[in-house]
C-alpha cells in the first residue's frame, strides 16, 4: 500500500514537468531587421506578406502600415495571432492571442513552437527584404 501512495505523487509531479518543459518565456512585441532605416515601405510591406505566407501564416486584415495575421493548426485546434507594423524605421511583430499554446502573460510564457514560429518568420522577412 505504501507504493501505491508514492506513486500517485511521483507521477503528478512527472506530469508537471513534461507540461512545463514546453514552454518558454517570450516577449509580447519583437523587433525585426538589423539593417540601417530608412526601408523602402513598399518592398518591406511585400516582403512581410511574401513572409507570412511562405510559413502559412493567414493574413487576415491589412491597413496603412499594420498586417494581422493568424497561424493555425490541426484543424484550428492551435492559433496564434499577431500583428505587423511596419513603417520606414522598420517593423516589429506583436503576440495578440492564441488558442492551446498555453500563454501566460503574468509569466511571460508561451509554447516554445511560438518562438520558433516567429524567429522563423522574422528571419524569412529580412532576407526576402534583402533578396527583393
Amino acid at each position: 500500500m505504501k507504493m501505491k501512495n508514492f506513486f500517485l505523487p511521483v507521477f503528478f509531479l512527472g506530469a508537471l514537468f513534461l507540461s512545463s518543459c514546453t514552454s518558454a518565456s517570450f516577449e509580447l512585441t519583437s523587433d525585426g531587421l538589423n539593417h540601417s532605416a530608412p526601408f523602402d515601405v513598399e518592398k518591406l510591406e511585400k516582403s512581410i506578406k511574401t513572409s507570412l505566407v511562405n510559413y502559412n501564416w493567414s493574413i487576415t486584415d491589412i491597413n496603412d502600415g499594420l498586417i494581422t495575421a493568424q497561424y493555425s493548426k490541426s484543424n484550428g485546434v492551435i492559433v496564434a495571432d499577431i500583428k505587423v507594423e511596419y513603417d520606414s524605421e522598420g517593423y516589429s511583430i506583436t503576440y495578440v492571442d492564441s488558442k492551446n499554446l498555453d500563454a501566460n502573460l503574468k509569466r511571460m510564457t508561451i509554447h516554445k513552437n511560438y518562438n520558433r514560429w516567429i524567429a522563423n518568420l522574422n528571419k524569412t522577412i529580412s532576407m526576402n527584404y534583402m533578396v527583393m
